[in-house]
């Protein structure tokens, strides 16, 4: 299966240097990742490439997870002294969580801003774009239920204290079947470029 699958390495690499070149615009990163598949779903070069810059990782989708298995998740990833949300982003469960937990991270790294610049992160498909809409309070970012339609970086003010930079997400190579099949159930993968039938009889 996972032969079917096509990566591109200069957009991986120009998609890692757009976030390396405006990391010194944000005061934080939020870390997207699909509460379905935590792991699967998170770009474990991410952590390398934002080095130090205080981060709150965002379970989106909690919905569709359980009460139990999204637990078991924030302790994980509370490992660390790591801030954790569960979010929403359809509806906005989860918002105002958001807010109080970045100005308690961002206070924490000794940074005083009236505003937050933050730098939305994560692979494609996970829900940055809606939660960037959610949190302006209307569409701004392009989003939808499909990989890959983030392209380039987008400024967006929200009408909280937010301001919110967009950024594609970048897909690496994934040498392990079962992360591959946890990406292409939760949508991740383009459905053109896999053997649907053949992963649903998995």
């Amino acid at each position: 299966m996972t032969e079917n699958v096509n990566w591109f390495p200069k957009h991986m690499k120009d998609s890692e240097d757009l976030l390396k070149n405006n990391l010194k615009a944000v005061n934080i990163v939020f870390e997207v990742l699909d509460a379905r598949a935590p792991l699967s779903s998170k770009d474990m070069n991410i952590d390398r490439i934002i080095g130090q810059k205080a981060k709150i990782v965002i379970l989106n989708k909690c919905d569709l997870g359980s009460d139990d298995g999204n637990k078991r998740w924030v302790s994980f990833f509370s490992k660390g002294n790591t801030e954790v949300a569960l979010v929403n982003a359809v509806n906005g469960d989860g918002l105002k969580n958001i807010s109080d937990l970045a100005r308690k991270v961002i206070t924490k790294a000794g940074i005083k801003s009236k505003s937050i610049r933050v730098m939305v992160v994560g692979i494609p498909n996970v829900g940055k774009s809606t939660l960037i809409n959610c949190l302006a309070g209307k569409k701004k970012a392009k989003a939808a239920n499909k990989p890959g339609v983030t392209r380039s970086k987008q400024w967006i003010e929200a009408k909280s204290l937010f301001e919110l930079l967009d950024t594609p997400g970048i897909l690496r190579p994934r040498e392990d079947k079962e992360t591959v099949l946890n990406l292409a159930f939760i949508g991740t993968i383009n459905d053109d470029v896999l053997d649907v039938g053949r992963n649903a009889c998995i």
